[in-house]
């Protein structure tokens, strides 16, 4: 195919096609609903396509034949000359308008049915030999004609620049559909430059497909050897229609990068494509595809024709399986990344035509038992079904996501955390495909909060897990001040709520239950769970079991804003008071002196170093006589350690 701008000014469009033969310009061309050409193998509809070059020239010429040995059609139009015609077969026809309404009167050729009238040409002009030397067969011209450009008042700059912004419009969605063009020379001589456009097809691969035996077609369209897009293009026919009509076909458009590539919207205009029909109608599908059938619409392609709504249903309910099917096998492609994939679907906007949003309801409904939705996981590209997600609100699910490992959400409560990646828009979406029957967040976050037995971080990761969890729950403060309270409340004195990352031994990380202080009653004290914002030196400190005392790691909690944050779950601020309050109470028969005495000593020590005692406390040491704590174990004792705790 050749599309050029050529001297004149004019428009050509030349192809190596069946010819044209006079039966279709006498029969077809100059009607509506009248085509020459059997339903399902071609293109066209109902005849309107060749009118549209009555939108930029009153006298289209169509030469046909080009390559045989007898002359073959050579035919013009003109609006002066049709005139001619019918006054000399019908004298009254000038009266006859002047009693029609709606007839511009100042208009003698505006009711002069042009294409009615074709003109056989004697000479072909030279451009027309041109392209019948490069082997074309057929070449349609449409000269600037000045009658037009008073008309509509155009000038020969302005139709040049109607023309070449037309010329643009020739996408490569569309040499894509069609389907037929191993090449597209678009030459403007005007402008002195050209382009080549044509389709490459890679070899097929086997198909990874589980259900059918699709496979899609892999395709580059080049633009003077240069990468203008690449598509993967699923066809698939309709048994029960024959040719063209029953043909449906579902693109994937891709970024041109090499290996793992990012989906691109199928329209450059946006998220949501339009419907195609060859050509790409005015119907938004709702979904970021390139979309074909045969379907029929009305004739200014901004709506489907109200009178085949049965077909064109049963055609879009095939075309939504396709589109299932088409999600379905990108997930196992290793060449395409989902996430911008579901990124487009959810960002694409509901359609108007209540057609379209049938349609994109059942795409949608077909994949909700689809594992289409990109999960974390060690694995190069794992999708779950919506159903298999968790999913909140965007915010809390980012926060739950840095809390929680995707291991640990899976084992808690068989759930997978959706890609960090995922667009807002994109959770949201998924949130809305959750089965009603499904537990909602809070319930879930409840279980989450109850790790009991299973491993919820590991040493290294326990720090960074707790801060994120205190960020979590501001999160869901600010959501529901009510919920979360009464989340945090449940926690309490659940022996499987072990969230709180104590000071083990050699410096490493054991998990508490959250405490409840009211469970402190006589004979029977609560768990406390101290914190401080800043460090000190020397070794960890861990409490003996006695005092039911755990101090989080130094440093954890960065300021006191951050101990009052961690608060409801149990956690107060470090005083030496309220440790040695957990001295009082402790009987001789269920104390280990010396494990008592080596904490009180390196914790008095720390203090007194540190400068961080209060007065209140030193006086409070002086209490305890060392030599009682020494008398449970008189052979251990060192005088010098009773000496050095008697000065402190």
């Amino acid at each position: 195919v050749a599309v050029v701008i050529a001297e004149g000014p004019s428009l050509l469009v030349a192809n190596q096609g069946a010819p044209m033969t006079a039966e279709v310009v006498i029969e077809s061309l100059g009607h509506i609903g009248a085509s020459t050409k059997p339903e399902g193998e071609a293109i066209g509809h109902k005849g309107i396509g060749f009118k549209s070059v009555l939108e930029i020239t009153l006298a289209p010429e169509i030469y046909s034949g080009l390559q045989e040995s007898e002359p073959g059609l050579a035919v013009s139009f003109d609006p002066e000359l049709s005139l001619s015609s019918i006054i000399e077969q019908s004298p009254h026809w000038e009266p006859f308008l002047a009693s029609v309404q709606g007839i511009d009167r100042d208009d003698r050729l505006a009711a002069v049915p042009i294409l009615r009238f074709p003109h056989w040409v004697e000479d072909r002009p030279a451009a027309i030999a041109a392209l019948a030397a490069d082997g074309f067969d057929t070449v349609v011209r449409l000269p600037f004609d000045r009658r037009l450009a008073e008309r509509i008042g155009v000038d020969e700059v302005s139709w040049l620049s109607n023309v070449r912004g037309a010329i643009d419009d020739i996408s490569d969605q569309i040499l894509l559909l069609l389907g037929c063009f191993s090449e597209l020379r678009i030459e403007d001589r005007l402008a002195s430059n050209e382009q080549i456009v044509r389709p490459q097809y890679a070899d097929s691969v086997v198909s990874r497909a589980t259900n059918d035996a699709d496979v899609p077609e892999d395709i580059r369209i080049l633009r003077n050897d240069r990468v203008s897009s690449r598509w993967k293009l699923f066809r698939r026919t309709l048994p029960s229609l024959e040719n063209l009509t029953g043909e449906l076909a579902v693109g994937l458009r891709l970024d041109a990068v090499e290996g793992r590539a990012s989906v691109l919207s199928a329209s450059d205009g946006g998220m949501s494509a339009p419907f195609h029909l060859f050509f790409p109608t005015r119907i938004p599908s709702g979904l970021p595809f390139l979309l074909h059938g045969y379907f029929e619409v009305d004739a200014a392609r901004t709506g489907f024709y109200r009178g085949s709504a049965s077909r064109n249903r049963a055609i879009m309910e095939e075309l939504a399986a396709l589109s299932a099917r088409v999600v379905e096998y990108a997930a196992i492609d290793p060449e395409v990344d989902m996430v911008s994939l579901v990124d487009l679907i959810a960002s694409a906007s509901e359609p108007e035509d209540p057609l379209a949003q049938d349609f994109r309801r059942q795409v949608l409904d077909r994949l909700d038992s689809v594992s289409w939705i990109p999960m974390q996981s060690d694995e190069t590209q794992a999708c779950g079904r919506p159903v298999d997600v968790f999913v909140a609100r965007p915010a809390i699910t980012r926060h739950v996501a840095t809390v929680f490992t995707p291991a640990y959400l899976q084992a808690r409560v068989q759930l997978g955390l959706p890609d960090t990646r995922l667009s807002d828009a994109a959770l949201e979406l998924v949130a809305r495909r959750q089965p009603d029957d499904r537990d909602d967040q809070w319930v879930v976050l409840g279980q989450l909060c109850r790790p009991g037995g299973l491993t919820l971080w590991d040493e290294d990761e326990a720090d960074q897990g707790f801060r994120s969890l205190l960020d979590l729950l501001e999160a869901l403060t600010v959501e529901s001040r009510s919920a979360a309270a009464a989340l945090v409340d449940g926690l309490r004195g659940d022996p499987e709520s072990r969230l709180l990352p104590a000071s083990g031994p050699l410096g490493g990380r054991v998990l508490l239950p959250v405490p409840d202080p009211t469970e402190g009653v006589p004979g029977r004290r609560s768990q406390l769970v101290m914190a401080r914002a800043r460090t000190t030196s020397g070794d960890t400190l861990v409490p003996p079991s006695e005092l039911d005392l755990a101090f989080l790691p130094e440093g954890l909690l960065a300021s006191e804003a951050d101990i009052d944050r961690a608060k409801p779950l149990g956690v107060r601020p470090f005083t030496v008071d309220n440790v040695l309050d957990r001295l009082n109470g402790i009987g001789q028969s269920d104390a280990d002196p010396e494990a008592l005495l080596s904490f009180l000593w390196q914790l008095l020590a720390r203090e007194r170093v540190s400068g961080f005692g209060t007065k209140r406390s030193a006086e409070r040491a002086t209490v305890f006589d060392p030599s009682q704590w020494f008398w449970c174990r008189p052979g251990r004792a060192r005088e010098d350690d009773a000496s050095r705790l008697r000065q402190q």
